[in-house]
Formats: structure tokens, sequence, C-alpha cells
């Protein structure tokens, strides 16, 4: 078992001689101890770290592999705006790179933040289309409804598009789950309506305007003419 403690003063010793390539080499051997199950408690910053290294280095493509290493262990966490945040790195030194989009729609629902969902999600999507994924941007389209299920028009979008694709039971499938929905949110604002008669009072008082409300002293006033 490596001696994760060790490893990493030395890695640091290394980088702070300005031998970076020593320095990456014995990191690596830090992160295989994490990945490999060994350490309870890997510190996620080494991966963002290990990253910058190389991104100095020009090794781009293996420094946004780490970055988003890092990205998954935050999500996994619950430590959803560092994820982000690495998300965005990612985006600034690999804008092309699909996957992070997809990534910040998962952790923007979970989040609740669902416009900024809807916003990933289609973008990963529509970047999938054009690379020519078309199952994995429907799948993608098919788990942000399912994320989101109030959002009828991604999901009605999502039934044309597989409909243009000569994909019509799955196109089907989606038009009846938006209407089953819809019927589900029709009855609980029902529901709620019942169990609160004031204020479906109130909703009724709205709707007339102010002349249907009561004046206080009106019955007085009757009563006295």
């Amino acid at each position: 078992m490596a001696n994760v403690a060790a490893l990493k003063k030395k890695a640091a010793e290394f980088e702070a001689k300005k031998q970076l390539d020593k320095a990456i080499a014995t990191y690596r051997e830090v992160l295989d101890a994490y990945d490999s199950g060994s350490e309870a408690d890997p510190e996620i910053a080494l991966y963002n770290r290990v990253g910058d290294l190389l991104s100095r280095q020009g090794n781009v493509a293996e420094a946004v592999m780490h970055y988003e290493r890092a990205v998954d262990l935050y999500t996994e966490g619950g430590f959803f705006n560092n994820a982000i945040a690495l998300c965005n790195k990612v985006l600034r030194t690999s804008p092309g790179r699909a996957s992070v989009y997809y990534k910040l729609g998962k952790i923007s629902a979970a989040k609740g933040f669902k416009a900024e969902a809807k916003q990933n999600f289609l973008e990963y999507a529509d970047r999938m289309q054009k690379a020519g994924s078309m199952d994995e941007a429907f799948r993608a389209l098919k788990e942000f409804a399912d994320l989101v299920p109030d959002q009828d028009d991604v999901r009605l979008m999502l039934a044309e598009q597989l409909t243009k694709a000569d994909r019509k039971i799955e196109a089907l499938e989606q038009l009846q789950a938006a209407d089953a929905l819809r019927h589900v949110r029709k009855a609980g604002v029902r529901a709620r309506g019942q169990r609160d008669p004031q204020r479906r009072q109130r909703q009724r008082d709205q709707e007339r305007g102010p002349e249907h409300e009561k004046r206080p002293g009106a019955a007085h006033d009757r009563r006295g003419q």
C-alpha cells in the first residue's frame, strides 16, 4: 500500500523545484491510490492540482480528464458548487468538451436550478446531434424530461424529433407521458384547493374584482336607512 502522505510531500518538493515531470508522476501515484479505493478520504482538490500542472505543460487533454474526475467526485459528495466551478474551468480550457454540459445539466437539476439544467441538457443534446450521436441526444433529452417533469416543452420537442427520426412508438410514449403528468399536476392543484376553502374563496374574490368585496359596515348602513 502506497504511503500517500509521503508521496504527497515528495511531489510537493519536486513541484517547488520546478521539476514538474517528477511532481506529476508522483502525484499520479497518489491519485492511483485514491482511485483504487485504498484511501477512505481522497483529497479531491489534488485532481484539480494535477490538472493544472498538466495544463502548464501543454497537456490539455489529460488535464481535462483530471478536472472531470474531480467534478465527478465533488458531485458524488454533494459539493455541487465546487463541481460547477470546475465544469466552467473545463469549458474555458476546452470549450468543445460536450460531456461537461451534460454534467452541468445533472448538477443543476440536482440543485433545483431548472432553467440552467434545461439550458445545459439542450446544449449537450444539440452537440450530440451535430456529432451524429442521435441515440445519445434522445437519451439525454429523455433523462432531462424525467429529472424535471414539469418542462412539457422539452418532452414535446423530443416527441417531435423522435417522430422525424421515424421513431413513432417512442414519440407516442413521450406524448402520453406529457399528458399524464399534466393530469397529475391539475389533480394536485384541485386537491390543494379542496384542502384550503378559504384560499378558494380568496381566489374567487380576486377573480370577481374589488367591487364584489364586502365593505366593513355595509350591513349597518343598510339597517340605518
